[in-house]
């Protein structure tokens, strides 16, 4: 799927259904979701990573954050919590509509929308923090391999990176990468991919970082073998 195609899909469940895409238990689609109650979940998120974070030897200065993949800002104002300023970038124009309306930061969260397979609107090193959620997993692992790779440049030294990331299938899955939502031709569509853990890992740390903690994930479902990483660059 190209990144034109990608940003066709998102701007549709944006325009549709755009709770339920980002967090897709069965009893909230068709617009079910609760936004107070969808909005406490990044909060919960967000509270749970930095308690990994604390267990680990780390140092996480909270100035500038990014969120990759901010959806309707879920996460984004989560991390405004914590954070001075933050960044979220998504693909959708939809998805970026909704989370300017429902932020409630102020200029704490800035959101920004990208249409290409760089974050080069960004300069290096211009983020403490950068975070991606049940986002990478949807695009072709050619595109998760390019992110990454700006992921990286975009941290400061000493800064930390935490994504979520199926690594393969597990051994009981035999649908397809490619799930229809519905079965109208123009209805958006979801595809999910993944990457091994070890070639994810080789790639970070060629990039100059270095994996200091990796945790089972099971975000993607029970078809998928799955981790969240957190990086620290230098």
């Amino acid at each position: 799927m190209e990144i034109q195609e990608l940003q066709r899909n998102w701007d549709l469940f944006g325009k549709t259904d755009p709770l339920w895409a980002i967090l897709t238990q069965p009893e909230m689609k068709d617009n079910r979701w609760d936004l107070e109650a969808f909005l406490a979940t990044g909060g919960d998120e967000i509270r749970s990573v930095l308690g990994t974070i604390r267990t680990l030897d780390v140092s996480v200065v909270l100035g500038r954050a990014l969120d990759f993949g901010c959806g309707v800002g879920r996460v984004t104002q989560a991390l405004a919590d914590h954070f001075e300023e933050v960044h979220g970038v998504d693909i959708a124009p939809s998805m970026i509509d909704l989370a300017r309306r429902y932020n409630r930061k102020g200029d704490r969260c800035r959101y920004v929308l990208n249409e290409k397979d760089s974050l080069d609107q960004f300069d290096n090193e211009s983020f403490n923090f950068v975070y991606s959620n049940i986002t990478l997993q949807h695009m072709e692992p050619r595109y998760i391999r390019e992110y990454l790779v700006e992921f990286v440049r975009l941290l400061t030294l000493g800064g930390l990176l935490v994504f979520q990331l199926p690594s393969h299938r597990s051994a009981t899955a035999n649908d397809p990468v490619r799930q229809p939502v519905a079965s109208v031709p123009e209805e958006p569509v979801m595809e999910t991919y993944a990457v091994r853990r070890s070639e994810v890992t080789a790639l970070l740390e060629d990039q100059g970082s270095v994996v200091v903690h990796t945790k089972s994930d099971g975000s993607t479902g029970p078809k998928w073998i799955g981790y969240r990483y957190f990086v620290v660059k230098g």
